[in-house]
């Protein structure tokens, strides 16, 4: 049994994930939503995703670009200071990395991003998780078994600790939007005590997804 279950932790084994652009279901609406798009060299399927790439398909399908926007947030409260040591405002990161700030995570202690390099499989479980409003920890597996109970791992069969290619990617993100959000329910101003619930539809709470906000945004 323990060995069993430190198979399950290493490898999640499902059904392959070999599927060409056209016909890609899960490529699709991801565009539709402009989460995910191509560049003058395709969609580069095969190649390792960065963390800078990553983190903007969860800010966008998060719809955090366009709720700043609208707000008229700004990614520096101090023109004359850096928000990050290895980015510029000039850099099409940039903003992105404001949502990761808000998530608490993805930037080191000393405000660097390391935007440009690639991400782990088990690292954009641990992202995907959070951006849905659950909790993570710094145990990697305990991150991969709770993006497998929550449903975000579904179809994949990788070595979690192996970069993360932007054809699996593109299916994370897929499996991640259509889970149930963990949103906050109360908070107790005098214990700062915060009781947060899961929206599932179930026992007369909301029904909300990722997808569900995306599709309100464009109607």
């Amino acid at each position: 049994m323990k060995k069993l279950f430190t198979l399950l932790l290493a490898i999640i084994l499902l059904s392959g994930t070999c599927y060409a652009e056209e016909g890609n279901a899960d490529l699709q609406m991801l565009e539709e939503y402009n989460i995910f798009t191509g560049d003058e060299n395709g969609y580069r399927l095969e190649d390792n995703i960065t963390k800078g790439e990553f983190v903007k398909m969860l800010a966008v399908a998060s719809m955090y670009v366009d709720i700043t926007q609208q707000n008229g947030f700004s990614t520096n409260g101090d023109s004359d200071e850096k928000a990050y040591n290895d980015l510029t405002e000039q850099d099409w990161e940039y903003p992105y990395f404001m949502f990761m700030d808000v998530l608490g995570m993805g930037v080191t202690q000393d405000n660097t991003t390391n935007a440009k390099s690639y991400l782990t499989y088990t690292e954009c479980f641990k992202y995907a998780v959070k951006a849905l409003g659950y909790e993570v920890s710094d145990n990697s597996i305990q991150n991969t078994m709770r993006a497998t109970e929550l449903g975000i791992t579904r179809d994949l069969a990788v070595q979690i600790n192996d970069n993360c290619t932007r054809e699996n990617a593109v299916k994370i993100i897929s499996n991640t939007l259509s889970i149930p959000v963990c949103a906050l329910k109360s908070y107790d101003v005098e214990s700062g005590r915060k009781e947060y619930t899961v929206l599932d539809g179930k026992e007369g709470r909301e029904y909300r997804t990722l997808k569900t906000n995306l599709e309100k945004l464009n109607n």
